[in-house]
């Protein structure tokens, strides 16, 4: 079976050839991981220009290594590498033990995928679970 990074190197079409489909999705959520924020003058793949981009914005990603191959991928493909994003919102307050983080992400002319990120390895995080 195939995992995720196959998929994004292997699938050509774009996405109104092929729509949106369930690993996709998975795709999407992954990046939801990512640290948007710290890179404000960046909002597409295209413009990360080098490999410290790459990892600034995966630093601390639950996927690791394996998100910043993702990126590599999709910077490849053309299915994925005209992805930019927008909308990024990330919230965190220590003192009512709440995060949210969301992004919006272009994938093709009037089409969008809203990703959230869910838990992630912060105390704050873990809290919110209980």
């Amino acid at each position: 079976m195939d995992n995720m990074l196959v998929y994004a190197a292997k699938e050509k079409r774009s996405f109104n050839e092929f729509p949106l489909n369930e690993v996709d999705s998975m795709i999407f959520s992954q990046l939801a991981y990512c640290n948007f924020d710290t890179l404000p003058q960046h909002h597409s793949l295209q413009s990360l220009a080098s490999d410290d981009e790459i990892k600034t914005l995966t630093q601390g990603n639950l996927g690791g290594k394996n998100t910043e191959k993702l990126i590599k991928i999709m910077l490849e493909n053309p299915r994925f590498k005209k992805l930019c994003w927008r909308n990024v919102v990330s919230k965190v307050d220590a003192k009512t033990q709440m995060q949210f983080n969301a992004v919006t992400f272009c994938i093709a002319e009037d089409q969008y995928y809203i990703a959230y990120r869910g838990t992630t390895v912060t105390t704050i995080g873990w809290k919110e679970n209980f």
